[in-house]
């Protein structure tokens, strides 16, 4: 069953708990990969890296869950042209307890995004190198405090 957002309910602390706490890993594969490498380019070519994402996620009765994470990486060069890109999707396999919600699943997509970055750097690097491009190297991922509010 794969579900779409719509009326959020805010998400009991106790209620995310026993989600996590009822969950585990199973295993996480590369479900999909594409490289646009149609030509070689130099460093100093590179201008810029893009990243995109997104996260979805199909669970079904019998407890089992898949969390997809995609990512594009774009390579910018002068005049914003794309010199090249890697497009990869992670499939994260889960055995659950509980049922994952929109909202539960809002809560956690962050969480799951730690767990695929130094996937991603790595199928970045490794890609690049075979594409005979100059070394790629995406940023570590750090989490950010979150902001004081003002009151």
């Amino acid at each position: 069953m794969t579900t779409q957002n719509s009326a959020k309910q805010p998400v009991a602390p106790e209620d995310f708990k026993n989600f996590l706490q009822g969950l585990e890993l199973q295993t996480m594969r590369v479900r999909s990969l594409k490289v646009d490498a149609k030509r070689e380019f130099s460093h100093s070519d590179m201008k810029n890296i893009r990243h995109s994402e997104n996260y979805s996620f199909v669970s079904s009765e019998d407890g089992q869950l898949r969390i997809d994470t995609r990512h594009e990486i774009r390579l910018i060069g002068a005049r914003r042209k794309k010199l090249g890109s890697i497009s990869v999707v992670f499939g994260w396999y889960y055995q659950s307890k509980k049922e994952i919600t929109d909202e539960i699943f809002e809560i956690f997509a962050p969480m799951v995004r730690f767990q695929a970055w130094p996937h991603l750097r790595e199928i970045v690097a490794n890609t690049a190198t075979r594409a005979n491009w100059p070394r790629v190297t995406i940023p570590l991922l750090i989490a950010q405090k979150p902001a004081k509010s003002e009151e």
